[in-house]
């Protein structure tokens, strides 16, 4: 992909982050990011696609940094740790009405992260959980295929202001309870062992 494309998409991401995607328009898109509109609109057609193309490119960004997490880990709850610390960078400055307005006014968009989160992330954390049994330190009498989809399940969960208002949690606080009864719930005695002595 062309640099530049590279680098409007990724701040556009971050104006989306901070700010939501409904209220944000293009002209404030071109001011947040110092440039004309026309030299927006040469890399892409309107909003949606705009939207569309943040989502490919934030996706494209998590599967890297998943690899990355993957190659600096000793072990599976090593990498499930790594990942949650990525994950909680991004967290940490979402607008509180990313994920709603994505699945209700950007069907493109939407589209790409379900499919992320259906396939990719569902692949990512099956594996995990394999490595994690043949390792040892996740119990051997668990479903991997039924974990893994639950755990994809949950994310939507996390965005949920119906269950969780943000007025009271952050996206970041939810996700980290999250991962601590996802490893707690599949440890083995030696996966705890491990774990506390990771956290200490």
């Amino acid at each position: 992909m062309d640099q530049k494309k590279q680098e409007i998409l990724m701040q556009t991401a971050a104006v989306f982050m901070r700010y939501g995607m409904k209220s944000v328009n293009m002209d404030d898109v071109a001011r947040e990011l110092s440039i004309s509109k026309k030299t927006l609109y040469k890399y892409v057609k309107d909003k949606n696609d705009l939207v569309k193309q943040c989502m490919e490119s934030f996706c494209a960004m998590e599967r890297y940094e998943c690899q990355r997490c993957k190659q600096d880990s000793e072990n599976a709850i090593d990498e499930l740790l790594l990942i949650t610390e990525a994950a909680g960078r991004h967290l940490k400055n979402i607008h509180p009405s990313i994920h709603y307005d994505l699945e209700k006014y950007y069907l493109e968009g939407w589209k790409v992260f379900k499919k992320h989160k259906e396939e990719f992330i569902y692949g990512e954390v099956l594996q995990n959980l394999k490595q994690g049994i043949d390792e040892g330190l996740y119990r051997d009498n668990i479903n991997p295929e039924i974990i893994a989809k639950l755990y994809t399940m949950k994310i939507d969960v996390v965005f949920d202001a119906a269950i969780f208002p943000p007025s009271q949690y952050t996206f970041y606080d939810i996700h980290i309870e999250m991962i601590r009864y996802h490893i707690r719930g599949i440890a083995s005695d030696e996966g705890i062992k491990y774990l506390q002595k990771r956290l200490n």
